[in-house]
């Protein structure tokens, strides 16, 4: 079973509003390198999604949807490139716009979201990788392989994006 993240906001999101600002985000934060597809993903036309995924390569992709009027909710993906944007940018950064609460399946807190945590995918892998001393050449060796192992319209980018 996939980990679900959730933004569990006040006011009524409607999908207009989602979609928008989902593609600003996009174009500011992740240097329009994702086609996003919705809010009308779904035949029953009760429920609103999203599907992000990397221009060129489609099956790096994620997805968004509105589980009620006040709840975002996202299935993780894998890989730590669509991690790094859908859990430390997209989720992150549509709490503080909707002044929403940030929980997870696999966590019992709850935090209020910060978009500038981690403001590069090159921040993220230092903190995910942390070298000492000793470790620093094989550290430093398994970043360079993920920065390599990247599509190529995000690799252009990854290490200086903000």
């Amino acid at each position: 079973m996939a980990n679900h993240g959730f933004v569990t906001v006040r006011t009524r999101l409607t999908p207009e509003r989602v979609d928008k600002d989902i593609k600003e985000i996009v174009k500011r934060r992740l240097h329009d390198v994702l086609k996003v597809e919705g809010p009308d993903l779904f035949d029953d036309k009760k429920t609103y999604g999203w599907l992000l995924s990397v221009k060129g390569a489609d099956d790096w992709q994620f997805s968004i949807w509105l589980s009620s009027p006040r709840k975002l909710e996202f299935r993780h993906p894998r890989g730590d490139w669509l991690w790094w944007a859908q859990v430390l940018v997209m989720t992150e950064e549509l709490a503080v716009k909707y002044n929403g609460i940030v929980s997870d399946e696999g966590v019992s807190e709850k935090w209020k979201g910060d978009p500038a945590k981690y403001p590069t995918f090159e921040s993220w892998l230092d903190a995910r990788y942390p070298a000492s001393d000793d470790w620093k050449g094989a550290v430093e060796e398994l970043k360079k392989m993920e920065l390599e192992r990247l599509p190529p319209i995000i690799r252009q980018w990854a290490r200086v994006t903000s």
